[in-house]
């Protein structure tokens, strides 16, 4: 049985995109017999929300907290990458959204393959969050773009890296 450990930005029961397709990717892996783990922020919702919906899950989600400073979070959730890949040993990574995506390319640099997931939000911003962007998705094993839009933003910005080099 193979191992996959998602890394989002977001995850039911909150509202929003990246989380409901991280939620979709995790439950048909499950239900093809991967075992599954999750570690995402699980906002806009009570903890009572959060515990019941986690609950009903058939794979473990790992709830990074939110509300703290953004450096904070993020040496946060590296530390608790760093330490899930070290005890569960995942075959794959799956990461998505943006800060997922650049947190993985940091901790993973060869040690697993991973899949850098799009969404097309990934890809604005200013100079230096294109920049990082481009690099980390370049670092992916595989990167998986939601729609035909969203592979249309990724192609052009990574057009535009090249012409700028």
């Amino acid at each position: 049985m193979s191992r996959v450990l998602i890394l989002s930005r977001e995850f039911p029961p909150g509202p929003g995109g990246i989380g409901t397709h991280a939620w979709q990717v995790s439950t048909n892996l499950a239900r093809l017999g991967w075992e599954v783990s999750v570690i995402s922020p699980q906002d806009y919702a009570t903890d009572e929300d959060v515990a019941a919906f986690n609950a009903k899950q058939p794979f473990p989600v790992l709830r990074l907290p939110s509300g703290r400073s953004p450096l904070v979070k993020a040496l946060h959730r590296r530390k608790t990458l760093v330490r899930k890949v070290r005890s569960w040993q995942p075959d794959v990574v799956i990461a998505s959204g943006q800060r997922s995506v650049w947190l993985t390319a940091a901790v993973l640099r060869g040690v697993l393959p991973w899949v850098a997931v799009a969404h097309g939000s990934e890809f604005g911003g200013d100079a230096i969050s294109r920049g990082i962007t481009s690099k980390a998705f370049g670092r992916a094993s595989v990167i998986v773009c939601v729609s035909q839009f969203t592979r249309a933003l990724w192609k052009r910005q990574e057009y535009d890296r090249v012409l700028s080099r």
